[in-house]
């Protein structure tokens, strides 16, 4: 296989021990096929990998130690750049805000009996309580703060 890091994208290489029929139906051709949760994956010698982790072992010449994580959330770019090594919680850290938040700001919640904003974290598996505010926005900033604190690089605040 070829993979191109600017592009993510994994092609087949002409085959030297293979008939022309079997190198014109697939050398140059893109590989992988795409999983219902719209991961890229390729299969090798019978089994089957996330692309991000062939790309990785590619690049790197090593499995990655965790999960990997795709910077900008396009789980389907897999250029070099966007990928990065992380462990559970990092990866976790770099979700979007979930489709039941009702104040549009990633980690605040409203109190209706406390007439109150809420802002929660969690890092490390632990759930940090940020505080009470009476607006959106400022319980979204002291979420920011908090998230660029607990998260470093792999905090997402939108």
């Amino acid at each position: 296989m070829n993979y191109d890091p600017e592009t993510g994208i994994f092609t087949w290489k002409w085959r030297e021990d293979k008939p022309n029929n079997v190198n014109s139906a697939f050398a140059g051709k893109d590989m992988g096929s795409i999983t219902g949760a719209d991961y890229l994956q390729l299969t090798i010698d019978y089994k089957t990998y996330p692309a991000a982790v062939i790309a990785w072992i590619y690049m790197k010449g090593v499995w990655p130690n965790g999960k990997m994580d795709h910077k900008n959330r396009d789980t389907m770019d897999n250029r070099f750049d966007n990928l990065r090594d992380s462990t559970d919680s990092q990866n976790g850290y770099n979700k979007k805000i979930p489709e039941n938040n009702t104040t549009g700001f990633k980690g605040v919640c409203y109190d209706k009996s406390r007439d109150k904003y809420i802002v929660y974290i969690t890092a490390d598996k632990k759930r940090h309580f940020i505080g009470r505010f009476d607006t959106p926005q400022d319980a979204h900033a002291a979420y920011c703060e908090a998230a660029k604190r607990l998260h470093g690089d792999f905090a997402r605040t939108e």
